[in-house]
């Protein structure tokens, strides 16, 4: 008898360990990365809004081909000026410019 009680007592607590734990909606570590990666999503959404409708170099070269917009020697920054930009910042300013023109 107490050997059919252990076979019957045994898996019904097995079963009834497993419902509790199946039970709940996750582990707190699962449901913070959950949230975390709803997180770097909105982020994500946020900088491609702002960030990626700026049209890159390549992006600006064809419009202005297919514009058939001439380029003007004589506008840009002369090369003999490259020595009076020794800062990484006047550089930058520079390099700006010349995108600019």
């Amino acid at each position: 008898m107490k050997k059919i009680m252990a076979a019957v007592i045994i898996p019904l607590m097995v079963l009834s360990f497993t419902g509790l734990t199946s039970c709940k909606s996750g582990s707190p570590k699962k449901q913070k990365a959950q949230e975390e990666q709803k997180e770097v999503n909105t982020i994500r959404k946020e900088i491609e809004k702002n960030v990626y409708p700026l049209p890159t170099s390549a992006e600006v070269i064809r419009m202005l081909t297919d514009l058939e917009v001439g380029y003007i020697l004589g506008i840009s920054n002369p090369a003999d000026n490259a020595k009076k930009y020794i800062t990484s910042a006047k550089r930058s300013a520079n390099l700006g410019v010349y995108g600019a023109d």
